[in-house]
């Protein structure tokens, strides 16, 4: 990942929680940076060996490689791509790209672990899904996302609950699936402020 962001993939491997009855599903979502970094020791081939090293360090935790889910780097548009400061001096691009969501999939692939295409899925919607800096998701690209992943895991997308807060202190949205209840909440505040929860 890219030196100096946090959490760095193999540098925070300890944070790697043990795996308890209570915990259903680890998620990683790696390798936007290392595609954004592009050069040095930044390639497919070394990230793969993290990639390795981290998913080797789960199991060792006790997850089972069929609560692990592998989420392939997130899409960006071309400004996106600009805004990266390279080593090199040469602006990453969709090749690049893909070359990284690929390996994501040899790494899920040789464990036998959940992947989920997100960057392919978000193709087809930067326009709205993208804030202006062509790299982070909004609001509805975070909703996107999240419908994504519960339909990958549940077969369905999330349902929405809204809640209007007559304290003042703003309106609150709930999103849930009905296969096993589980709960994505997005808040905002008077501020106008989002606080983006799961459990």
């Amino acid at each position: 990942d890219w030196s100096g962001s946090t959490p760095n993939m193999v540098d925070n491997i300890t944070n790697i929680p043990t795996k308890t009855a209570s915990q259903g599903l680890l998620v990683f979502a790696y390798g936007l940076n290392d595609v954004g970094y592009n050069g040095g020791q930044y390639n497919t081939a070394n990230y793969i060996t993290d990639y390795t090293t981290v998913i080797n360090a789960a199991i060792a935790k006790g997850w089972d490689v069929k609560q692990i889910l592998l989420i392939a780097p997130y899409y960006i548009n071309s400004t996106g791509y600009a805004n990266y400061t390279t080593q090199n001096g040469t602006v990453p691009d969709a090749t690049r790209h893909l070359a990284f969501v690929d390996a994501t999939a040899t790494v899920a692939s040789t464990f036998g672990t959940l992947y989920l295409d997100i960057y392919r899925k978000q193709l087809l919607n930067d326009v709205s899904l993208l804030i202006a800096d062509g790299v982070h998701a909004n609001t509805a690209g975070h909703l996107y996302i999240a419908n994504e992943v519960s339909t990958y895991l549940f077969g369905q997308p999330l349902h929405e609950f809204r809640h209007n807060d007559a304290s003042g202190s703003g309106n609150s949205a709930m999103f849930f699936n009905f296969t096993d209840f589980a709960v994505f909440a997005v808040n905002r505040n008077r501020a106008g402020t989002f606080f983006n929860t799961a459990k």
